[in-house]
């Protein structure tokens, strides 16, 4: 079991709208228990990988990579390792601003949310906490930024989820319908949904047999293809119309899944 612990040192003269406690990451062994009756702080933990189980008001939950579970103040609560490692980023803070922050945008009071993709915040966050050349104020401002990002990441899945939660992979599907004509990438789908890479991919290819990529660039090219039977722009205005580079990588994505040339596509 180890842990890079980063604490905060705030002048207890000075009174804030919040403080940070402390960060850092853990890297769980089968050891690894932390139990509270109670607690005057709010936590925010995010799995990188391994198992854990989390025990709140009778409720226990497996958390796994990419999940993000929250630890409210004034409430009691238990997690460990489930197997033989369990790795992950936490940060604790406390004071109004976060009292305001965690009623207003969890208001629910989720402990669990699966797949929510905010690994980069949160290694900001650490990040923040570690860099000692920075004011504890300064830390605070940037720290409290974070964390309300991740809130507001937190809330929007919560509230979409349960109107849209079996059609997530059609709004995915929608989207790439609907951006054919411009780059696209895991990772900005990732941050559209709020939800992680893996997910994305998993609940598409589950609904569609397919991966979210695989399925636009099928798309792009069969839009394509259209251009070149209907219209007369060259292939290398249809090239630039769907953002290839050159004509080169049209012609070779476009033969990889019609098997000719688009010119040879275009005049059979």
């Amino acid at each position: 079991m180890n842990e890079e612990i980063y604490l905060c040192d705030p002048s207890l003269q000075m009174k804030r709208a919040a403080d940070v406690l402390m960060a850092g990451i853990s890297y769980c062994d089968k050891t690894y228990c932390i139990e509270r009756p109670d607690y005057d702080c709010y936590v925010i933990e995010y799995t990188v990988d391994g198992e854990g189980i989390l025990e709140v008001d009778g409720h226990e939950y497996n958390v796994c990579g990419g999940d993000v579970y929250f630890l409210y103040k004034g409430k009691a609560h238990k997690y460990y390792c489930k197997g033989e490692s369990w790795t992950k980023l936490w940060v604790v803070v406390y004071g109004e601003l976060a009292d305001a922050l965690f009623n207003s945008y969890l208001t629910a009071r989720p402990d669990l949310i699966h797949g929510l993709s905010v690994e980069g915040h949160m290694r900001r966050i650490i990040e923040t906490v570690r860099n000692k050349e920075l004011s504890y104020d300064e830390t605070v401002d940037r720290v409290m930024l974070t964390v309300h990002e991740i809130l507001q990441a937190a809330r929007w899945q919560i509230g979409k989820l349960p109107q849209r939660h079996k059609s997530l992979p059609q709004e995915i599907k929608n989207y790439i319908d609907a951006s054919l004509k411009k780059p696209l990438s895991l990772d900005g789908l990732a941050a559209l949904f709020y939800y992680s890479k893996n997910h994305i991919i998993n609940v598409f290819r589950k609904e569609y047999k397919i991966t979210p990529y695989v399925y636009y660039e099928r798309q792009r090219i069969s839009a394509a293809a259209r251009l070149l039977r209907n219209t007369d722009l060259t292939v290398g205005e249809i090239a630039r119309e769907f953002g290839f580079e050159n004509v080169q990588c049209f012609s070779k994505c476009f033969k990889k899944h019609f098997s000719v040339t688009p010119v040879k596509y275009r005049r059979p």
